[in-house]
Formats: C-alpha cells, sequence, structure tokens
C-alpha cells in the first residue's frame, strides 16, 4: 500500500489517540503516565489539515491516472489508503 507520510501521521496520530481514550475510560490510566512522549507519534514534516491533505492525496491519484501514464496500480493503492 502506497501512503503518502502525512497521511500515514494522521493514521498513527488517530490510533494512538483512540488507544488513549480507551485506556482512560476503562481503565482510568492516563497514557502520559505509561509512556514517554517520545515514544508517541512525531513527524518530520508537520502534519497539513485533514481536508487539505485528502485534497492532495486526489489530485496525486488524478495525476497517475492521466492519459498516458500507465500509473493505475499505483493510484489504486493510494485510493486504498485513503478507504481506511
Amino acid at each position: 500500500m502506497d501512503m503518502s507520510e502525512g497521511h500515514l501521521y494522521i493514521q498513527a496520530q488517530s490510533a494512538v489517540t483512540l488507544y488513549r481514550d480507551i485506556l482512560q475510560q476503562v481503565f482510568g490510566q492516563n497514557l502520559r503516565d505509561l509512556l514517554p512522549e517520545r515514544v508517541l507519534p512525531k513527524a518530520t514534516v508537520a502534519p497539513i489539515d485533514p481536508i487539505a491533505l485528502f485534497a492532495e492525496e486526489v489530485e496525486q491519484v488524478k495525476r497517475l491516472l492521466a492519459p498516458g501514464t500507465r500509473r493505475g496500480a499505483e493510484a489504486l493503492a493510494r485510493l486504498r489508503a485513503l478507504a481506511i
């Protein structure tokens, strides 16, 4: 599966947020008390707005599907990543 760095960051951050919420609601524990902050999702590139990220991914798919490019498999992989 091909996924941009921004999209990967959003997925990782969503997973950590969900885990944090479940841990707090079910067990009454704070994730920060159990894990050092340095292991939580970090990015080398500042994450962008999710709507802008989605629009950027759609534009990339359009470029991959342009006539004569023969990159349909790559476009499909990017679309699969967006469906997650």
